[in-house]
C-alpha cells in the first residue's frame, strides 16, 4: 500500500500545479492532512510551490504546487550509462564518487541532525528516502532509485549508495533490501547497520 507521501508526488507528477484542495479531493484526504504532507515534502525538497492562483472571492491567493525542480525525471541515462561504462571499472572509483557526494551534505554534531541533513540531501537527488529509528542504529528507506534506468547495468550505484550512508555518518551499514523496480514486491532499498556478528 502506497503512503501517503507517495500518493501525492504521483498526484504532482501527473497533475502539476495542483492546489491543497485539489489533492485532498483527490486523493480523499482531509485539506489539514494534506497540508501536513505537503509541509513535509516541501521540508525534503521534493515539492515547491509553483504559484499562487487568485482567489474568485476576498481571501488570500490560492498556493499551487509541483514536484521540486531536482527530483524531476530528466534524459541523461544514456549518458551516465556511457560514462559508468568508462569510468567505473574499480571499487576505488565507486568509493570516490560516495565520497564526492557525501562530502556535498552539510555537517552536523548530533546524530539526529546528522540523519535530517542525510535525508534532506538524498530527496533533493530522487531517493524518497527517510529514516527510522532503531534499536540497533538508524534504519534508512529508499522509495524510489533514481538510477532506475541504468541499474541493472550497473549495480556498484547500490554500493555507492552504502559507501555515501557509511561516509557521512561514520558508521559501517549495509543494504539489507533491494527496491523491486518490475513487479513492486519489494516498496524500497533498506539500508542498516552492520552489527559485529555480520
Amino acid at each position: 500500500m502506497k503512503s501517503s507521501h507517495e500518493l501525492i508526488l504521483e498526484f504532482l507528477q501527473a497533475n502539476p500545479a495542483s492546489s491543497a484542495a485539489e489533492i485532498s479531493q483527490a486523493l480523499h484526504l482531509t485539506r489539514a492532512d494534506i497540508r501536513y504532507h505537503i509541509s513535509l515534502l516541501k521540508a525534503q525538497n521534493l515539492i515547491e510551490m509553483s504559484a499562487s492562483r487568485k482567489a474568485s472571492h476576498k481571501g488570500r491567493p490560492t498556493r499551487l504546487y509541483r514536484l521540486a525542480t531536482g527530483s524531476q525525471s530528466n534524459n541523461l541515462a544514456g549518458i551516465v550509462d556511457a560514462l559508468l561504462t568508462i569510468q567505473t571499472d574499480s571499487d576505488s572509483q565507486v568509493n570516490d564518487l560516495a565520497v564526492h557526494f557525501a562530502s556535498a551534505i552539510p555537517p552536523a554534531r548530533q546524530r539526529t541532525a546528522q540523519l535530517n541533513n542525510l535525508i534532506a540531501f538524498l530527496n533533493s537527488h530522487g531517493y524518497f528516502s527517510r529514516w527510522e529509528a532503531h534499536a540497533n542504529g538508524p534504519r534508512i528507506l529508499f522509495r524510489n532509485c533514481p538510477y532506475a534506468a541504468v541499474i541493472s547495468r550497473h549495480p556498484e550505484l547500490c554500493t555507492m549508495d552504502v559507501e555515501i550512508l557509511s561516509t557521512y555518518l561514520g558508521l559501517e551499514f549495509q543494504q539489507t533490501a533491494r527496491i523491486d523496480l518490475e513487479r513492486g514486491a519489494v516498496p524500497a532499498c533498506i539500508f542498516k547497520i552492520r552489527t559485529k556478528k555480520e
